[in-house]
């Protein structure tokens, strides 16, 4: 499997358990997760091979994912999880509060 197969397969493994048991195309699911509609249209058309991106595209996905993910939802396995960024911390700091 290529280096592009990979990263489009992970991403394709976070739609799926972000959704749960609901279909939910790929552009749904990355604005639900905040991602500006530009980069979830170009994600959408990377995922049906009618596109590239670079890798500073998928960090952004991932992080994404990974600082919205819903809670006591298992985060799939053989991805790297990236720490909560900074902005995502302070809310989930400021909602214990």
């Amino acid at each position: 499997m290529s280096m592009r197969d990979t990263l489009i397969h992970n991403i394709e493994a976070l739609v799926a358990a972000y959704g749960g048991h609901i279909p939910i195309s790929v552009s749904r699911a990355l604005k639900a997760i905040g991602m500006k509609q530009y980069d979830a249209s170009h994600i959408s058309r990377v995922v049906a091979n009618r596109s590239n991106f670079t890798i500073e595209l998928y960090d952004r996905v991932i992080q994404a994912f990974s600082d919205a993910w819903p809670k006591g939802v298992s985060w799939p396995d053989g991805i790297e999880r990236p720490p909560a960024s900074d902005a995502a911390g302070r809310s989930d700091d400021s909602a214990a509060a």
